[in-house]
């Protein structure tokens, strides 16, 4: 890397990249309860599924982005060479615009709050799903 911050910035970015297996796993739990819940109400499986699906590729990319910011903060930064071998692979667009480290890693937390928003839906939906029926039956 060209300096000593920009190490810092990957191995932080991985590490808070990582605390998206914490959130998967909250959503795997919540799948395993819609399910218990879905002879109830078959919608709220689905609800919860279909929010899962978008947390799981959530999940997918951030993982994937930890991986590549921690092999970054163990190299010397070859940002250009990065780049290239991304295009070459076809993970990314030949006319993207890229930018320096912190921007990358911006980017790559930013996957991780949508990761963090899909599971907050997902649990708005079993909560709704699940706890909306009983407390209208408390209170009609």
């Amino acid at each position: 890397m060209a300096d000593g911050s920009e190490r810092w910035i990957a191995t932080i970015t991985v590490a808070l990249l990582r605390r998206g297996r914490a959130l998967q796993l909250a959503s795997l739990v919540l799948i395993l309860l819609a399910c218990f819940s879905a002879l109830a109400n078959p919608l709220l499986l689905l609800g919860v599924l279909l929010s899962a699906a978008a947390e799981a590729w959530f999940a997918f990319r951030v993982a994937f982005d930890a991986d590549l910011f921690e092999a970054l903060a163990r190299s010397e930064g070859d940002l250009a060479g990065f780049d290239a071998a991304m295009r070459a692979l076809g993970l990314m667009p030949p006319e993207r615009q890229v930018g320096s480290i912190a921007d990358r890693a911006k980017r790559a937390v930013r996957l991780l709050m949508w990761q963090a928003a899909c599971l907050v839906l997902q649990t708005g939906i079993f909560a709704a799903g699940s706890i909306g029926p009983w407390l209208i039956g408390i209170f009609a």
